[in-house]
């Protein structure tokens, strides 16, 4: 005869539609006092947020200028590669870049002399005749600084550029926070032996977080910016970078790059509850490539290079999620051995 598994497994587990709407408001209420603390460290934090945000922006920047001013200057003298590479490493080293102005001869010539006396700009008869003279100019290459700083357009702007890095940092720092009340609403709605990973999970998901976020700091930016960058070049326009565009662009990344490194670790957690089965990842990888590539592209600003740079890895970690499926540790089954759950009981 077969029997029915221990009933105490689902003691306090049933719960009314009107009981899940309390504990969700209550989820959203804690995860909303997070936010509101982490709002209110990441205003304090604000300003030093910018200067870290700023300072890979302002080194492309320099790139940006130093490698258009050697490659000008290349192609006038026509340097082979050798001359070009010894060039460019001078340039870097000084950080001077060039811009050509354009003088009169007559000064110039003063320039020269270093005599305050030169040419009258009009003879004696072109001001009796009242003629126009006509101007001899000289090309003179002026070097400067290659420093750069992102620019405002208005009085404002500024001030709600730091409350929006003020807003966008607090809801990064209260991620772990928001994260946990995630994890145990999901978990009131789980068997006491499936509760027990989502205590397991809660770790591995801030690591996986931090890592998406490091890796778009410190690996996503520089090849990005490059990429935009280069944009300028191929159509002859001069870049002028306003504070408020690039600063949500550099920080949402980060975010995105969090949330989406979140994948293995989900794809484990509905494994190992039985809502999806390892088969079932092996053999739709090819529509789950495609949800990457789409989920890629709203989670970076949507250009190809940052949503390479995020699908790739995703990719790679969608693999690595059926790994974990595979080859971790599963749960002895709670209903016990032999236990078929479409049996009735039979006397």
């Amino acid at each position: 005869m077969s029997r029915l598994p221990n009933e105490d497994l689902f003691e306090g587990k049933k719960m009314s539609f009107g009981e899940h709407l309390e504990e969700l408001r209550t989820t959203l209420v804690k995860s909303l006092y997070g936010l509101a603390v982490g709002v209110v460290i990441g205003f304090c934090i604000s300003k030093y947020v910018i200067s870290v945000v700023v300072s890979p922006l302002e080194d492309a920047l320099k790139q940006y200028y130093v490698t258009r001013t050697v490659d000008t200057i290349a192609d006038e003298y026509s340097l082979d590669d050798e001359a070009r590479t010894a060039m460019a490493e001078t340039i870097n080293e000084k950080g001077f870049v060039f811009e050509d102005l354009y003088i009169e001869r007559s000064e110039f010539q003063k320039l020269v002399n270093n005599s305050d006396e030169g040419v009258a700009l009009m003879s004696q008869d072109e001001v009796e005749s009242k003629e126009l003279p006509q101007f001899d100019f000289v090309r003179v290459r002026i070097w400067k600084d290659v420093a750069y700083r992102i620019q405002s357009i208005s009085a404002t702007e500024p001030f709600f550029s730091w409350m929006k890095v003020g807003v966008i940092s607090g809801l990064t720092i209260a991620a772990p926070w928001i994260f946990l009340q995630l994890w145990i609403f999901v978990a009131e709605g789980l068997y006491p032996t499936e509760r027990k990973y989502v205590y397991i999970y809660l770790p591995f998901s801030l690591l996986l977080f931090l890592a998406g976020a490091c890796l778009a700091y410190f690996f996503v930016f520089e090849p990005v910016l490059k990429f935009l960058l280069s944009f300028n070049t191929t159509m002859g326009a001069e870049p002028n970078l306003i504070i408020s565009e690039w600063l949500g662009f550099f920080l949402m990344l980060p975010l995105g790059f969090g949330i989406g490194f979140q994948l293995p670790l989900v794809m484990l957690f509905l494994n190992r509850i039985g809502v999806v089965s390892v088969e079932t990842y092996l053999s739709q990888w090819r529509i789950a490539i495609l949800i990457i590539f789409v989920a890629a592209m709203l989670l970076t600003p949507s250009d190809p290079t940052s949503m390479l740079l995020l699908a790739v890895p995703l990719t790679l970690l969608y693999f690595l999620g059926i790994a974990m499926c595979k080859y971790l540790p599963q749960r002895k089954s709670p209903f016990g051995e032999g236990y078929d759950p479409g049996t009735e009981l039979q006397d």
